[in-house]
């Protein structure tokens, strides 16, 4: 077992705290901290640690700090294995949880399959780039093209290889794609003088067309024709001695049987539309233009040499994807050979991701963990385990809700608007399991800090908490300090957890040169330990006279006369300067059934009380429960004793058999409205010692929050305010 050794000085108020965590008896250490004492701060400090970040005094950040924390052979511990868990934090998301749903082979296979489909796109598109005569971003442009993201190329290619054969090769190929293409172009053409000249030149082309001989206007016009000439010449169609007829506008008809012959006359047709000259005055305007921008050097000798594309520009996003089908048909038996492959890898990723959608996690060990301990009105799932499993996303949750046969599922963001304070806290519970889950699975080992992680939550959760904290101190990852300044979680933990006493089960011991760690006490009930030494220890005997006092409540009742006198040792009675301790000897004897008593000649009660309130000074460091007890009972005596005498009402202040610190406490007040100094220290006994005195095993709590100094800083100015 190892140890950890924690060194702080001015950390978020920690004036100073070294303490060995020595791990001897058990990795797991509880410690019990009275609020305002150290918990908080020892929490914020490690955290700070945690993240890289040196903790500083946040009231005084020119002290100088010291936080460090080292393992039994003194080295430094790792940032990245300190795990600080508060009681709640709305934001924390385990950046981990994508561990926990991992599986190697799948994403191995999966990782395999999807390789192999990026370097046959890649090399198909680099076949399509050698072609278009575009080195760079050529999955960009072709996405482009076809509106489509460049993530979704490999898609593209596939149902461009699926139907290219329903579009023609347009014959296009000999477009210099990067002259056309491009921010300078596109932005020429685009100017309103352009695009109004332009419309004009094609108008007049089209025009042209309808009167042509065999060309067509919206049909067969040059480059269709070019592209019937380069099909038949490619398909050997006269060679083989076959002809065609072309058909005139005036029904002529026209018989040609050799390429040559076909060549010639399409020649002469597009010559006798491109030299019109009416067309060439609308193609100089344009050009006039062109020339005036040297940038446009390059696009002006395309146009020049091929002056029939300039009916094209006026649609250039067709005109681009009838270049790169042009390039596609070029290519065409690559492009089909990329299909096959490619949808033969999808149906295997299928597999693979049907595989990892139905795939259980260790995730879903946390989650069915969790259900099967918590209560919440919804479950838990993973919108997109494959992507998780198979790409390394972050897992996206969703949440099921079902009130009988309706159901609706809801996003985290949406979720937040509709749970509860404590479902929200079960739910930043569940990011916890997460975290330490996955640290667990990284064979991390890690020191776990626990800031009161069942702080507002039900019995019924709190007990769920402690249950999934004794699988964690069970297992062999994790150095735990659990913080909490709940005693009866402290307690339950301890118990339930088997948390050694001696040196990891312990309690904070603060003062102004600092904080210790002190072995606990009381940890079971304290009162077993009273009643073995009350014989020899008369502060146990005074700090035991309000537990005989409920027994006696609760076993015979509020008039019994043993009730009645050690009231009368509680609240100031007109007995209670005459009761001997005689005679509350004798009512414990036979109320705890004491075996062993104290004997006592005719020392008044009330004497013994107020002396070993005198007596409690300090000096032990351990948190003693009978010194605040005891001072608690000597406080309220005076308390009451003085406002009775100031009062100075017999027949008002004695006949008082409930509450009676409050009816003093509001008559002091109505009778000396003006003396607000003793009202207000009055009103610190008010708060500070009723459920201090009215002690039993389930409410001796409040008490051990309280610190020894300021219960003696009471007891104090109340014995000035009785002596004045």
């Amino acid at each position: 077992m190892r140890s950890v050794a924690v060194e702080m000085t001015n950390c978020y108020g920690i004036r100073q705290l070294s303490h060995i965590f020595d791990g001897a008896e058990g990795r797991a250490f509880l410690v019990y901290a009275p609020n305002g004492s150290m918990k908080t701060s020892f929490a914020r400090a490690l955290a700070d640690l945690s993240q890289g970040e040196q903790p500083k005094d946040a009231i005084f950040p020119h002290r100088e700090t010291v936080c460090a924390v080292k393992n039994g052979d003194g080295k430094e511990w790792d940032a990245a294995h300190i795990l600080v868990v508060e009681p709640y934090d709305a934001a924390f998301s385990s950046e981990k949880t994508s561990a926990l749903m991992a599986d190697k082979k799948m994403r191995v296979e999966y990782e395999r399959l999807t390789s192999e489909i990026n370097d046959r796109v890649e090399s198909l598109l680099k076949r399509l780039g050698q072609s278009v005569g575009i080195r760079n971003q050529v999955g960009t442009a072709l996405a482009n093209a076809f509106d489509r993201s460049p993530n979704d190329v490999a898609v593209l290619l596939e149902e461009l290889d699926r139907t290219l054969d329903e579009e023609e090769d347009p014959n296009l190929r000999f477009v210099p794609y990067a002259t056309i293409f491009n921010s300078k172009v596109e932005s020429f053409l685009a100017t309103p003088s352009v695009k109004k000249e332009l419309a004009e030149y094609v108008d007049r082309y089209n025009e042209l067309l309808a009167s042509s001989t065999y060309f067509r206007s919206g049909g067969f016009n040059h480059t269709g024709a070019d592209s019937v000439r380069k099909s038949l010449g490619d398909s050997g169609f006269f060679d083989a001695q076959h002809k065609i007829t072309l058909v005139g506008s005036d029904s002529t008809s026209h018989e040609i049987e050799t390429a040559a012959d076909f060549e010639q006359t399409i020649l002469a047709e597009k010559q006798q539309i491109l030299k019109d000259p009416d067309l060439l005055k609308r193609f100089e305007a344009i050009d006039q233009k062109i020339a005036k921008n040297a940038e446009l050097r390059l696009f002006r000798d395309c146009l020049e040499g091929h002056p029939e594309i300039l009916p094209e520009l006026a649609d250039m996003k067709l005109f681009r994807k009838r270049v790169l089908y042009s390039h596609l048909h070029g290519i065409r038996s690559d492009l089909a050979d990329f299909g096959t492959e490619y949808r033969d890898a999808r149906v295997a990723i299928s597999v693979v991701v049907q595989q990892a959608k139905g795939h259980e996690t260790e995730w879903r060990d946390v989650v069915t963990t969790f259900g099967r301990r918590f209560t919440l009105p919804f479950t838990v799932a993973v919108a997109n385990q494959e992507d998780v499993i198979l790409k390394d996303q972050a897992p996206s949750f969703v949440f099921n809700y079902q009130d009988g046969d309706d159901r609706c599922e809801l996003a985290g963001n949406a979720l937040e608007k509709v749970l509860s304070t404590g479902e929200k806290r079960a739910l930043y519970l569940l990011n916890v399991m997460y975290e330490i889950k996955a640290r667990e699975k990284l064979s991390s080992e890690t020191l776990l800090v626990l800031d009161d992680v069942a702080d507002s939550f039900d019995y019924k959760n709190k007990y769920a908490i402690v249950e999934y904290l004794k699988s964690i101190v069970d297992g062999d990852k994790f150095d735990i300090i659990i913080l909490t300044h709940n005693f009866d979680f402290f307690r339950t933990v301890q118990g339930r957890l088997g948390v050694k006493r001696k040196n990891n089960c312990l309690m904070v011991s603060k003062s102004g040169d600092g904080v210790k760690l002190l072995p606990a006490a009381y940890v079971n009930n304290p009162f077993g330990e009273w009643r073995r030494n009350l014989h020899t220890n008369r502060r146990m005997l005074v700090a035991a006279i309000p537990m005989a006092r409920n027994l006696v409540e609760y076993s015979v009742g509020k008039d019994s006369p043993d009730y009645i006198l050690l009231t009368s040792l509680l609240h100031q009675k007109s007995d209670t300067v005459s009761i001997s301790m005689s005679e509350v000897v004798e009512v414990l004897k036979k109320v705890m059934h004491l075996e062993q008593a104290p004997v006592f000649d005719s020392e008044k009660a009330i004497d013994i009380i107020f002396g070993e309130a005198d007596a409690c000074d300090g000096s032990s460091e351990a948190m003693n429960l009978e010194d605040k007890v005891v001072l608690s009972i000597g406080i309220r005596m005076l308390a009451e004793a003085i406002m009775i005498r100031r009062i100075d009402d017999p027949e008002r202040t004695s006949p008082m058999s409930s509450n009676q610190t409050r009816e003093l406490f509001d008559m002091f007040k109505s009778e000396f409205p003006h003396d607000m100094e003793t009202a207000q220290t009055l009103e610190q006994v008010m708060l500070m010692t009723p459920e201090s005195i009215h002690l039993n095993s389930f409410m001796y709590e409040p008490i051990l929050d309280m610190a020894d100094c300021q219960l003696r800083t009471l007891y104090a100015e109340m014995k000035d305010l009785s002596a004045s």
